[in-house]
Order: C-alpha cells, then structure tokens, then sequence
C-alpha cells in the first residue's frame, strides 16, 4: 500500500472528534498570542508601544515574505533580450 492511501485510510479511521481536535489545535497558538498582546495593553503606554511594535514586526515580515514569493513566482523581465530582439527587428525591416 503506498504513503498516500495509507495515511487517508489512517485519517479515515480516527473518530470526528479528533480531527476536530487536529483543527482547532492550529489555532490555539493564535488565541493565545491575543491573549498575550491584549493583556500587555494594560501596561499603558510601555505596553501599547509593545505591541504596536510586535504588529508593525510582523506586518513588515509578513510584506518581505510576500515580496519573495513574488520573486519567485513572476519571471523577471529580460530588457537586453527585447532591446535585441526589437533591433533584430527593426534591422529585417
């Protein structure tokens, strides 16, 4: 049997509780992060520049991984190869 159809029938014998459970479990790490960012608010202003800071981190974090995958996945445009091929072109005509 291979990787694939063993684990789907691994999956499909677990109860609907735990893959209920598998779920909720990726976003407890969330919940518990507000937790923390809302409860340092209480600090006053220490704590609000805390967190503003933290939000600003991971909004700049978040805009860097973005512009890398954009790298990736849309081809740079080669300006000497369109130059040579429009004189080649222009050079026919």
């Amino acid at each position: 049997m291979s990787n694939w159809k063993q684990a789907s029938t691994v999956r499909r014998n677990l109860p609907l509780q735990a893959t209920f459970e598998e779920r909720l479990s990726g976003g407890s790490s969330s919940i518990l992060g507000a937790a923390v960012l809302s409860s340092l608010l209480f600090f006053g202003i220490f704590g609000i520049y805390i967190v503003s800071a933290i939000v600003i981190g991971v909004l700049f974090r978040a805009l860097m991984l973005l512009q890398e995958i954009h790298k990736q996945t849309v081809p740079a445009k080669d300006k000497v190869n369109d130059a040579y091929t429009s004189y080649m072109n222009e050079r026919e005509n």
